[in-house]
């Protein structure tokens, strides 16, 4: 029997790779915070925003970047994707383009469980309804015609920013099979009855918007079901949108896959609200195969978990060993094993962990009277978050108090006057940074003007740190 393993897929509107932290943009990629939240498997970041010479290179991942082309008249960069597989799973991986800056697919070869066929993943965007950017073809469109060719090679599963409401409206056909007819009509024997799913739950309670009929009409047509509300994880159809300018968050973003893969999606995941996207990011942990193995996710939560210390270790050499089993044939070694012998323990957790206790301290005191040095195990010390001049203590403050409110309205989705707050303590919080990056950029242009012709290595050293900070 196959061993089965979780592999974790998700996909992210990360809203563009900069973020402006004063006057200059930094590139989201670099910051550890951010960082933080891409451990999966398989990621797709939407609407990245890049362009040719932007670096969206993440360790320990092959990365491909789909950048959407640039308007004639100028302008920023608009949409994109960023596609991340981890090193040791890129064998299992292939990258398939068809083309398009909306969508991109891969092919996970062997990772069915029930037919050991291939599976096909596709991450999309689809601008939204009343957007000024037009394409020569709609990305559902576009992802329809995928799905007709692919679905013929294995299962599918598509992730992305939809950009419609679907409400909690059926996305397969209500009584479709033979029994449920009560007119009579002869179906096809190859004909594909829909078989009923379980109810889904939305919060979002918008009426159904045009691009949500689309989305439905997506799943009835290539038998795909939606797992938002569903799966284990998001029973309660959570939120996957906070925008500012909305009255209320919704539900835009969605995981659709095959109806038969449905029961070999493990869980369906909307990860908390972040300060570097008004988009939560959606996650799906498949069941695969054993060898799609995973490394161990770095820790989550901001706080370590606490681990036992390591045991020292012994350094040995030549003259040791022969000293080390001599002491253990010594005659008060050979009592005190006699008496572990002897001793009546107590059964369970609590003797067996003094029995090794006692033996321990045996084997350490005849390696410590054969004079082994000990090699003791230094606990690292967590390294302290420096943050650059322009991010004072007043700053530091506010962004924690800024990472505080975007968990509060992870679990308080209704509160709009707390959205209100958020936007308002983000926005305060960009003006404080360039006003203290102003305040630094002045303070070391009269450095280099007191300076200058008197202590050259002082004066290229605060040029370098004029440098950093434009």
């Amino acid at each position: 029997m196959r061993r089965i393993t979780n592999l974790s897929i998700s996909s992210w509107n990360i809203a563009g790779n900069k973020i402006r932290m004063g006057s200059s943009p930094i590139n989201k990629i670099d910051l550890p915070d951010f960082k933080h939240y891409l451990t999966d498997d398989i990621m797709c970041l939407l609407e990245t925003h890049t362009g040719q010479n932007d670096n969206m290179e993440l360790e320990g991942y092959k990365s491909f970047l789909i950048n959407r082309p640039k308007p004639r008249k100028g302008g920023r960069n608009s949409g994109g994707l960023a596609l991340y597989i981890r090193d040791n799973i890129r064998n299992q991986v292939e990258w398939v383009h068809t083309g398009s800056p909306e969508c991109t697919w891969i092919r996970l070869k062997n990772a069915d469980l029930e037919t050991g066929g291939d599976l096909f993943i596709c991450f999309a965007y689809a601008n939204p309804p009343n957007s000024t950017y037009s394409s020569d073809q709609d990305a559902l469109t576009k992802v329809y015609g995928d799905l007709c060719r692919f679905s013929q090679q294995g299962k599918c599963l598509v992730m992305g920013d939809l950009n419609g409401y679907t409400g909690t409206e059926l996305d397969y056909i209500a009584h479709d099979s033979y029994n449920d007819r009560t007119d009579g009509t002869p179906l096809p024997h190859y004909y594909n009855e829909d078989e009923p799913c379980i109810k889904r739950q939305n919060k979002d309670t918008r009426n159904i918007n045009a691009r949500g009929q689309a989305i439905l009409d997506l799943c009835i047509e290539s038998n795909l079901r939606i797992l938002n509300g569903r799966k284990l994880g998001d029973t309660g159809g959570n939120f996957t949108c906070f925008s500012e300018n909305a009255n209320s968050p919704s539900v835009i973003d969605y995981a659709l896959c095959d109806a038969t893969l449905f029961y070999q999606v493990n869980t369906f995941q909307i990860e908390e609200f972040t300060p570097f996207s008004d988009h939560c990011k959606i996650k799906v942990n498949l069941l695969a195969p054993s060898n799609y193995k995973k490394q161990r996710n770095r820790v989550r939560g901001g706080g370590r978990p606490k681990m036992l210390v390591l045991p020292d270790k012994f350094t040995w050499s030549r003259e040791c060993i022969p000293r080390y089993i001599e002491e253990l044939t010594s005659v008060e070694a050979q009592n005190a094993l006699r008496k572990i012998e002897n001793y009546d323990y107590p059964d369970g957790e609590a003797g067996l962990n003094s029995a090794v206790a006692d033996l321990e301290g045996i084997l350490k005191n005849a390696a410590t009277r054969a004079g082994a040095p000990v090699r003791r195990h230094r606990v690292k010390r967590r390294k302290v978050k420096r943050y650059p001049k322009s991010v004072d203590s007043e700053c530091a403050a506010l962004m924690k108090e800024v990472k505080s409110i975007c968990r509060k309205i992870s679990t308080d989705c209704w509160n709009r006057g707390l959205r209100q707050v958020y936007y308002a303590k983000r926005k305060k919080l960009k003006k404080l940074i360039k006003e203290n990056e102003k305040k630094a950029r002045r303070e070391l242009e009269k450095r280099l003007e007191d300076l200058h012709g008197k202590n050259p290595e002082a004066y290229w050293k605060t040029l370098n740190e004029l440098d950093r900070l434009t």
